[in-house]
């Protein structure tokens, strides 16, 4: 009896120190996703905390301004063009 207990024993052990391991692509695959949640959840916690709203900047202004010069004069091609590309750097 005492032989088939060490035989059990012997085969439950791993053959070699390296079958302990995982594997490193899944080691790197497993840090990248962590920090980039960790990075992600500081820029998310971040703008919650400082409160930071958006100010009216200067593409904001531009398209109040063309949008009533082309209100003004729908014909004004330079005007729509205009109002365009200020939408576009909004």
């Amino acid at each position: 009896m005492s032989e088939n207990a060490t035989e059990t024993e012997t085969d439950l052990e791993p053959s070699s120190p390296e079958g302990n391991f995982i594997p490193a692509w899944l080691a790197v695959v497993v840090l990248v996703l962590v920090l980039a949640v960790m990075g992600l959840g500081g820029y998310v916690i971040r703008g919650a905390v400082s409160g930071v709203t958006k100010q009216p900047d200067l593409a904001d202004e531009q398209i109040v301004r063309w949008r009533s010069a082309v209100s003004a004069n729908p014909d004004d091609l330079d005007a729509r063009v205009q109002l365009g590309y200020a939408y576009q750097l909004a």
